[in-house]
């Protein structure tokens, strides 16, 4: 919840139909549940997951919730990044391993994990 909370008071400076959703868990998926209801021109979800059999269940169970909802795994992670000016990283790793240098510029990275962000340059 808290993620949408801040997607909807800041938000308002990412233009787009899309998020870009790193971590296909539980929290992945009740983070994009909120950032739907707040985000009401939501279209698009490109997902990344260190588990390509998660990532995969994840965009079936988001289709069988949201038809209208165009998810689908990026080849990478750094895809993700790019794909969206809107971001929400959701990770349980302990290890920190995507940096946010594929961000494009003005991104606004909801981080909701633990240790999962690596310092970069920055979107």
């Amino acid at each position: 919840m808290a993620a949408a909370l801040a997607a909807a008071t800041l938000g308002s400076s990412v233009s787009g139909t899309g998020v870009s959703l790193v971590c296909c868990r539980v929290t992945g998926f009740e983070n994009l549940a909120y950032l739907k209801a707040v985000v009401i021109d939501l279209v698009g979800v490109p997902v990344s997951d260190l588990d390509d059999a998660r990532a995969e269940a994840f965009t079936a169970r988001c289709r069988e919730h949201w038809p209208d909802l165009k998810s689908e795994v990026a080849p990478s992670v750094e895809e993700t990044l790019s794909a969206h000016r809107l971001v929400c990283l959701a990770t349980t790793t302990v290890a920190p391993h995507p940096t946010t240098d594929a961000c494009r510029r003005g991104t606004l990275v909801l981080h909701v994990s633990r240790r999962d962000l690596t310092p970069g340059r920055g979107p």
